[in-house]
């Protein structure tokens, strides 16, 4: 019996050291935070729980994480401290805690899913946060929240849910099983090719027939040989009155050139230079008309290949077609 007693009386005291030791860095913790030392404080009441939970400890810490708006830790801490009623701490300051409590679920909303299969994974957003049944309600951020609920040969339950802070939201769920649909075990359809095509190895393709009726005279290849033709016509024009002219001058030059000109020579220099201005501009009309049927017919060759190229999928009357 006397090491009973001395056994306890140890245990009393190593309880009052403890007791003592996380009050000492609760205290130390508060004016850190009081002083703005938020993070260090919260190391400092971390601390302090690693050696025991007592109210000053759990409360001052949750008053600690009002001011840094971490709401959910703060409800959670000081519902704790709340529970310790007998704490002499909590009786001299339960009004405060009680405060901080409300302020905290103010920002807090609660979830409760209520039904579904046991075991059935719940989600929030993307994170896994449990399992159905739940034993108490969720704490989640107030506001719309995407929760889902999957269980195995079940189709997944999801909602969209406006869970209102400092209340308790109750949602039912169901769970439906994932039966496959009678269609998705049926054969294929067979396939059925439109009018102009035939059926090989399960693609439709284009019959010699269709082919054949898409070849003939385009109109862009009309273009293309109209162009072609002037261009060819206009310009050996062009060159062969260019050249006349050329002899025309060279003549001129053999009968007039040199020292000692005739005087008749002047009159058939004002003839020759305008019979050569003449010729200048009807070889610059037939110069340009080349020019432009070249370029007709390159712009209507383009045209025409565009035009003619098939395409790889159409839509029919009959459905999708893919050709080549």
């Amino acid at each position: 019996m006397m090491v009973s007693v001395a056994l306890l009386g140890a245990a009393s005291t190593c309880a009052a050291q403890d007791a003592d030791d996380v009050d000492f860095l609760a205290r130390r913790a508060a004016e850190r935070c009081r002083r703005g030392e938020y993070e260090r404080g919260l190391e400092l009441f971390r601390q302090a729980l690693d050696h025991g939970r007592t109210a000053r400890a759990l409360g001052e810490m949750g008053a600690c994480e009002l001011r840094l708006t971490r709401w959910t830790d703060a409800e959670a801490h000081l519902r704790d401290a709340l529970a310790l009623i007998d704490d002499p701490w909590l009786q001299r300051h339960r009004a405060d805690a009680i405060a901080w409590l409300a302020e905290a679920q103010s920002h807090v909303a609660r979830l409760h899913l209520i039904g579904g299969l046991p075991g059935a994974e719940v989600r929030v957003g993307e994170h896994v946060v449990g399992t159905l049944p739940m034993a108490e309600p969720m704490l989640v951020t107030p506001g719309i929240t995407q929760v889902e609920v999957r269980a195995p040969g079940h189709r997944a339950w999801r909602r969209a849910l406006d869970v209102p802070g400092g209340t308790i939201t109750r949602e039912v769920v169901s769970l439906e099983r994932d039966v496959p649909s009678e269609a998705s075990n049926a054969p294929p359809a067979a396939v059925v090719c439109g009018p102009g095509s035939v059926l090989r190895g399960g693609l439709c393709y284009a019959t010699e027939e269709s082919t054949a009726s898409r070849r003939g005279v385009r109109p862009w290849q009309v273009a293309t040989w109209i162009g072609g033709g002037v261009a060819l016509i206009a310009g050996a024009a062009a060159l062969g009155l260019g050249a006349a002219g050329a002899a025309e001058e060279s003549g001129y030059l053999q009968r007039c050139g040199g020292v000692g000109v005739p005087a008749a020579c002047e009159r058939d220099r004002a003839d020759t230079q305008a019979a050569l201005d003449d010729r200048a501009g009807v070889v610059n009309g037939f110069t340009a008309a080349a020019v432009v049927g070249v370029a007709l017919a390159v712009t209507a060759l383009v045209i025409d290949r565009a035009a003619s190229r098939t395409r790889a999928v159409a839509f029919a009357p009959t459905g999708l077609r893919v050709q080549w």
